[in-house]
C-alpha cells in the first residue's frame, strides 16, 4: 500500500530542470515544470509563476484554517444557543416555583394575622393540665415548624432563580463572545479570498498563462489517474475506485453518497448539499448513511479508531495538518476511496474532486466509530 500511495502521489516524473511546489488545485507535491529557460524574461516570468502559485497554495491553506476554526465556533454557537433556551426555560420554572412559594408563605403570614402573633403562646398559657399542655406544645410546634419551612422555601426558590439567572447571563455572554469571533474570521477569510483573487489578478499575462498552463498540465494527470484507478476497480469486482471491501456497509454508503457529490463547489463554512467545505463534505456524507458526526476536521479525528496506511479501506478518513504530529492543527479532511484516492472538498476555487492521497503534511487517518464496532479507544 505505501508503494501504491507513494506511485499514485506523484503527478508525473521530474525531468532535471523541474521546480516542485504544492499546486493550489491539487494542494499535493507536484510542482510547475521549468524547463531550461530559453532568455532571461522566460525564466523571469517561471520563477515569477512559481511564486505565485505559492502565494496562492498560502492562501488557501490559512483559509481552510480559518474556516475550520469558524465552523467549530458555529457548532459551539449552535450549542450554547440550545443551552441558553433550555436555561430560560428552567429560569421561567423556577420563577413559577418561587411564586407558588411566596403565595403559601404570603398565606401563612395572612393565618398569622388573623389568629395573631401571640397564639401559640396563649395555649400554652391557657392549658389547664399536662395533657393539654402537651396537646398546646404540639400545636404551637407544628405552626411554628411550618412557618419556618415556609420561609426556608421561599429563600431557596429565591436562591434557584438566582442561580438560574447566572447561568444564562453567562451563556448569553458566551453566545456574545462568539458571534464577535465568528465576524472576526469571517473578515480575515474575506480578507485572504481578496488577496487570492488580487494575486492572480494582478500576475502579468505571461505569468498567468505559465500558471494555468501548469494547472491544466495537472489537472489532466489527475483524471487520466482516476480513470485509470475506475479502470482497475472494476477489474477488482468492486465498485468506484475500491481495491477492497469497505470495512461496513455505513462507510460504502458514505463513499457512494460522497461520490454523488463530486463537480459541486468548495464554499468555507458550507455543509450541502448545494457546496461543502472539506468536513462539511465528510459530515454530509456519514449523514446520509445514518451516521451522525461532528462538524470539524480536528474534531472528526477523535471520532473514530487511528488506522495505519496499509490498512486504509474505503470510507476512511484521511488528514492533513500544518504540523503532522499534532492533531489540533488538522485542518483539511477527504473519505478515502480506494487505490490511495480520496474524495474532498478541496479549496476555494475548486469543485469536490477525486484526488491523489498527498504525503506534504499527512497527519493520519481514522475510521469512524459507528462505522464499524470499534472506537477509537479499541485496540
Amino acid at each position: 500500500m505505501v508503494a501504491l500511495v507513494v506511485a499514485l502521489v506523484a503527478t508525473g516524473p521530474a525531468p532535471a530542470a523541474v521546480a516542485q511546489v504544492g499546486p493550489p488545485e491539487n494542494g499535493g507535491s507536484g510542482g510547475l515544470v521549468v524547463s531550461p529557460p530559453e532568455n532571461g524574461a522566460i525564466a523571469a516570468a517561471r520563477a515569477e509563476a512559481v511564486r505565485l502559485e505559492r502565494e496562492v497554495a498560502r492562501l488557501d491553506t490559512e483559509v481552510e484554517v480559518l474556516a475550520e476554526a469558524n465552523a467549530a465556533a458555529q457548532a459551539r454557537l449552535d450549542e450554547v444557543i440550545q443551552a441558553a433556551h433550555r436555561q430560560q426555560a428552567a429560569l421561567e420554572r423556577s420563577e413559577l416555583a418561587l411564586a407558588a412559594t411566596r403565595e403559601t408563605f404570603a398565606g401563612d403570614v395572612r393565618d398569622l394575622y388573623a389568629r395573631g402573633p401571640l397564639a401559640p403562646l396563649a395555649l400554652l398559657l391557657g392549658a389547664r393540665d399536662t395533657h393539654e399542655l402537651a396537646l398546646a406544645g404540639g400545636v404551637a410546634g407544628r405552626v411554628l415548624e411550618r412557618d419556618r419551612q415556609a420561609v426556608a422555601l421561599t429563600g431557596l426558590a429565591a436562591g434557584t432563580v438566582r442561580t438560574r439567572v447566572a447561568e444564562l447571563e453567562a451563556t448569553q455572554a458566551e453566545a456574545v463572545t462568539l458571534r464577535r469571533r465568528l465576524a472576526g474570521q469571517a473578515a480575515a477569510i474575506g480578507e485572504r479570498l481578496d488577496r487570492r483573487r488580487a494575486v492572480l489578478a494582478t500576475a502579468r499575462a505571461e505569468v498567468h498563462a505559465l500558471v494555468q498552463a501548469e494547472w491544466a498540465r495537472r489537472e489532466a494527470v489527475r483524471r487520466a489517474l482516476v480513470a485509470a484507478a475506475a479502470l482497475r476497480a472494476r477489474g477488482f469486482g468492486l465498485g468506484a475506485f475500491a481495491d477492497a471491501p469497505a470495512p461496513s456497509p455505513t462507510a460504502a454508503a458514505a463513499v457512494r453518497a460522497a461520490l454523488d457529490q463530486v463537480g459541486k463547489p468548495y464554499r468555507w463554512g458550507a455543509t450541502g448539499p448545494e457546496a461543502f467545505d472539506c468536513s462539511g463534505l465528510v459530515r454530509w456524507a456519514y449523514a446520509q448513511a445514518g451516521l451522525a458526526l461532528p462538524r470539524t476536521s480536528r474534531a472528526l479525528w477523535w471520532a473514530g479508531r487511528p488506522v495505519d496506511v496499509g490498512g486504509l479501506r474505503p470510507g476512511d478518513l484521511v488528514f492533513w495538518a500544518s504540523d503532522p504530529t499534532d492533531p489540533a492543527t488538522i485542518h483539511h479532511v477527504g473519505i478515502y476511496v480506494g487505490q490511495a484516492l480520496m474524495v474532498h472538498a478541496p479549496h476555494t476555487g475548486a469543485l469536490v474532486r477525486v484526488d491523489p492521497l498527498r504525503p506534504d503534511g499527512y497527519a493520519g487517518a481514522t475510521r469512524p466509530a459507528g462505522g464499524t464496532e470499534a472506537g477509537r479507544g479499541a485496540a
